[in-house]
């Protein structure tokens, strides 16, 4: 019994996999304009459990790297625009629309001092690029450590001509002088 499309949509899915062809699917997404959540571009420590976000790790193109703002990990941020963060409450309304926008966030450093930087919030589309580029450098850095530099990694993102072009200019360019490629296709 299927009373909602996001049911449908699974039920498609399930039905084109049993057919065993490649790229097929089956979404569904919700009518009505939603709010797009800004991002920080960091991944936080999801076993802190204090107020605010502690800082894991920053993505380096991500606003949060920008060297004024002097963040690191271990930082905790405080507020979103004067809006205090609190512990256990989700802080992905204080983003929304934000995106590309100015935002001033409340700071306490590892070393206990307190401050306010001013970043400008990516889209989740700019986030998921990122967390892709920091995956892809760290897969090239354990092939180049493992195989002490006779090796070369690169992923394959899609099957078009943009992938095929990135991939062909790595193979050629960065990795012309190894022994081997692993060439990941996941």
């Amino acid at each position: 019994y299927i009373n909602n499309n996001r049911d449908f949509a699974t039920l498609l899915s399930e039905i084109l996999g049993e057919l065993n062809a490649s790229h097929t699917g089956g979404r569904y997404y919700a009518p009505g304009a939603q709010m797009p959540t800004a991002n920080l571009g960091a991944y936080f420590d999801e076993g802190y459990d204090g107020d605010g976000l502690k800082i894991a790790e920053i993505f380096p193109r991500g606003p949060l790297a920008i060297k004024t703002a002097g963040l690191k990990p271990g930082d905790v941020i405080t507020s979103i625009d004067g809006e205090k963060i609190n512990a256990g409450e989700d802080y992905f309304p204080m983003l929304e629309g934000k995106s590309g926008k100015k935002v001033r966030l409340g700071v306490t450093h590892a070393d206990g001092k307190a401050d306010f930087v001013t970043v400008k919030p990516i889209s989740n589309g700019a986030q998921s690029e990122m967390a892709y580029q920091r995956w892809v450098e760290r897969n090239e850095q354990i092939a180049d450590s493992l195989s002490g530099g006779r090796i070369g990694y690169v992923h394959v993102k899609g099957m078009d001509g943009e992938s095929f072009q990135t991939v062909y200019d790595r193979i050629l360019g960065k990795y012309r002088n190894c022994d081997a490629i692993v060439v990941d296709t996941r």
